[in-house]
């Protein structure tokens, strides 16, 4: 057992010293998942739900700012806000339809607007 241990070792050290990058590029194949990223089961087991929490969430500390923000009397600051949790929500249903090629084209796309200004922030 121990003697074909070390030579699968052996073999597999010979294999490397001839064809370094061969056996480079093999080492991939067990990884590969091709252009479909989003269909992978680690995308739809963990980083999808990790996205949609996170973003229900800000979802709703939004609703909460804008609740404390219509009681300050702040109009200007209040649109911002508004346009942002749009953006939010917007990206929200993306990511739970699946559509994740929309969600970074609306990132893409999207305009910042200047707290203070409440207009578009061309530098962000």
């Amino acid at each position: 057992m121990v003697l074909r241990i070390l030579f699968t070792v052996y073999t597999n050290i010979h294999v490397l010293k001839r064809e370094p990058k061969t056996w480079l590029s093999n080492l991939t194949e067990n990884y590969s998942v091709g252009s479909d990223y989003a269909s992978t089961s680690f995308v739809k087991t963990y980083v999808k739900p990790a996205l949609i929490e996170e973003l229900s969430y800000l979802v709703t500390q939004y609703d909460q700012l804008l609740k404390d923000i219509e009681l300050l009397g702040a109009p200007k600051h209040q649109a911002v806000l508004e346009d942002d949790l749009d953006f939010v929500k917007t990206i929200l249903v993306h990511i739970q339809e699946e559509s994740y090629v929309f969600a970074y084209q609306a990132f893409e796309d999207r305009k910042f607007k200047n707290w203070s200004t409440a207009k578009v922030d061309e530098t962000v």
